[in-house]
């Protein structure tokens, strides 16, 4: 019997250190919103880790990151290559399976990453997120928008500029030559009004001016004209680092911060990739109506 008490009391001592581990993990992982997609009501942020996260900690890029004459780091290359990874698409495009938009709630459900919107505004997003696939603004060969378009193929930096390019369109932004205004705030484009600076090795884009006719990913995530986004670029050698966060104070809780997204560089690919054309078809054509990317 005193065994047994040692034993389960060793037991108790094991599980209590692992659960405080567990429970570290969580504290110092970033917190993420959530909602139930059945009935678009809003549940409190829950705090866990996330696989992309853990993977990108364990990544080692190889060769040395080159620099410029200006001593910032030089972003220009083609980045359109991957690598083996063991972490499931997190919120990315539909699978071909997903044939009813009941279908696809547990693929919707696993996204870590979505924006804080206040509880009013959940049951607009849910019900964009389920709808036909014209609904989408990017549907029809419209333009995504930022930051939806999201990492760039291909980039050219020069001192004072830099050029953008993600398989179907190309952003060329002033590099700390101008800062923006409250007219730029007025402005309404797709991709809207962008200056960028450096903060150390990082490369920070600032943007307003948007239209808000375009969305931040397929799920139904849209926005407002009012939203501002802080897209940022760096560089660790043949790996390329993108990530961005969006202040919607109209109908966002707090600003959001996005998943990192990474490319490795493909030195021996003279193009980037120009993906198919784009033809707008009727949805009455198409067999999966909801599916969206």
């Amino acid at each position: 019997m005193i065994l047994k008490k040692l034993a389960l009391g060793a037991a108790l001592a094991v599980m209590a250190a692992a659960s405080g581990s567990v429970a570290l993990a969580q504290q110092e992982a970033p917190v993420r919103p959530a909602y139930v997609p059945q009935t678009g009501d809003y549940v409190p942020p829950t705090k866990r880790p996330d696989m992309n996260d853990w993977f990108i900690q364990r990544t080692k890029p190889t060769g040395t990151t080159p620099k410029r004459a200006d001593g910032h780091p030089d972003l220009t290359g083609f980045w359109n290559l991957g690598f083996g990874s063991p972490v499931p698409e997190q919120g990315g495009r539909r699978k071909n399976e997903y044939f009813e938009p009941d279908q696809s709630a547990l693929q919707r459900s696993g996204h870590y990453y979505l924006p804080f919107y206040k509880p009013e505004y959940w049951k607009k997003v849910t019900s964009l997120s389920f709808s036909k696939v014209d609904s989408d603004p990017a549907y029809g060969c419209d333009a995504e928008g930022v930051p939806r378009m999201g990492i760039p193929q291909k980039i050219i930096q020069a001192d004072k500029e830099i050029w953008l390019y993600d398989g179907g369109e190309t952003r060329i932004i002033p590099i700390g030559t101008r800062k923006l205004t409250e007219d730029d705030g007025d402005e309404a484009a797709d991709k809207g009004i962008s200056a960028a600076h450096w903060d150390g090795d990082v490369l920070v884009i600032d943007s307003v001016g948007f239209n808000g006719d375009t969305w931040l990913a397929w799920e139904g995530l849209f926005h407002t004209d009012r939203m501002k986004v802080t897209e940022r670029l760096w560089r660790d050698g043949n790996i390329l680092y993108y990530n961005f966060t969006v202040d919607d104070p109209t109908i966002f809780l707090r600003p959001w911060t996005s998943a990192t997204q990474w490319k490795r560089q493909n030195p021996n690919n003279p193009t980037p990739n120009e993906g198919l054309p784009c033809l707008s078809a009727d949805p009455k054509n198409i067999i999966d109506q909801y599916y969206r990317g």
